[in-house]
Parts: structure tokens; C-alpha cells; sequence
């Protein structure tokens, strides 16, 4: 009888311990997706500085073409 006791007691022990490593393991998951999360909006961020980029770079193009038109009308003896 005293070994069912003990034996009772070891049971107990180790449940709690799966119990504490399955309660980890939750917070890791959560942890995991939080932090795939946040990576997935840091690149959505890059992806939208990179357009953003690329519109301004266009833009600017497009300004320097109109003003060059602008000048060859004006000034013709220069180009």
C-alpha cells in the first residue's frame, strides 16, 4: 500500500509536468504567430516603401521629360 502511495504521488508529478510543457507549448505557438505575424507586416511595409519608391522615381522622370520638352520649344537652338 505505501508503494500505491508513492507511486499515486509520482503519477501526480508527472502529469503536472506534461501539463506545464503543454501550457509552454501553447505560449510558444502564440509567441510563433505573433512573431510570423509581425514579419509578414514588416514585408508588406517594405513591398509598399519599395512602390512608393518606384512611383516617385517615375514621377521625377516624367518631370524631367515635360520640363525638357518645355525647354527644347522654348530654347530649339540649344538641342
Amino acid at each position: 500500500m505505501e508503494n500505491l502511495h508513492v507511486l499515486r504521488e509520482i503519477v501526480v508529478i508527472i502529469l503536472g509536468k506534461r501539463e506545464r510543457e503543454r501550457e509552454g507549448e501553447r505560449k510558444g505557438k502564440r509567441e510563433r504567430a505573433r512573431a510570423r505575424e509581425r514579419e509578414r507586416e514588416r514585408e508588406r511595409e517594405r513591398k509598399r516603401e519599395k512602390e512608393r519608391e518606384r512611383k516617385r522615381k517615375k514621377a521625377e522622370y516624367y518631370d524631367y521629360k515635360i520640363t525638357r520638352k518645355k525647354l527644347e520649344f522654348t530654347f530649339p537652338f540649344f538641342f
